[in-house]
């Protein structure tokens, strides 16, 4: 008897690892993910509405403020959102950001994770999902907007208050090393 516990405890113990550790992801199959979930073309859908979401901030900031941009201003900021998207949309290209989203995913989910995820993107819900999944980020990224619309007089007091007191810190380090300096 004393065998067959020492012998179930061993087979445990030796099993338990191996079962631990599931089979990471293979590159394959996490691109076939972000292929299934249509991934570049939600990249690419981000990158054609930046100019319209930066012209959406800036209105918001308009009646935020109160107070009408001249049309100068409004000429000045249009072309540098223009200018801002294609910066972004330039330095964020699939080829570039696909390897580390396959490595994120690598990093998050095994095997056996992935191919649930796949399945589930190919079924009627998921389809679904992928395709309203646009309009969500969008309105979920207004709703943040307009949540930092409100703190924004707040954010900007509180870092005016840094500016100050940063300036007041670095004059009282300067004059501090002045009188250390005088002393030696």
């Amino acid at each position: 008897m004393k065998k067959l516990l020492t012998a179930t405890a061993m087979s445990i113990a030796l099993f338990q690892p191996i079962t631990a550790m599931a089979a990471t992801a293979t590159e394959a199959s996490v691109k076939e993910l972000l292929q299934v979930t249509e991934s570049e073309q939600m990249l690419d859908q981000v990158s054609a509405q930046m100019d319209s979401i930066m012209s959406q901030s800036i209105q918001q900031v308009q009646k935020q403020q109160g107070e009408p941009l001249t049309d100068a201003q409004v000429e000045v900021l249009h072309k540098y959102s223009k200018k801002i998207a294609d910066v972004m949309a330039k330095g964020m290209t699939w080829s570039d950001l696909e390897p580390a989203m396959v490595k994120i995913y690598q990093d998050n989910f095994t095997q056996e994770d992935i191919n649930g995820l796949i399945a589930f993107y190919k079924t009627p819900l998921g389809k679904t999902t992928i395709e309203k999944m646009p309009v969500v980020m969008q309105q979920s990224m207004a709703v943040g907007q307009n949540a930092m619309l409100k703190i924004m007089p707040e954010l900007t007091e509180e870092m005016k208050d840094f500016g100050t007191e940063l300036r007041a810190a670095e004059q009282n380090s300067d004059q501090t090393n002045k009188e250390e300096t005088s002393s030696q």
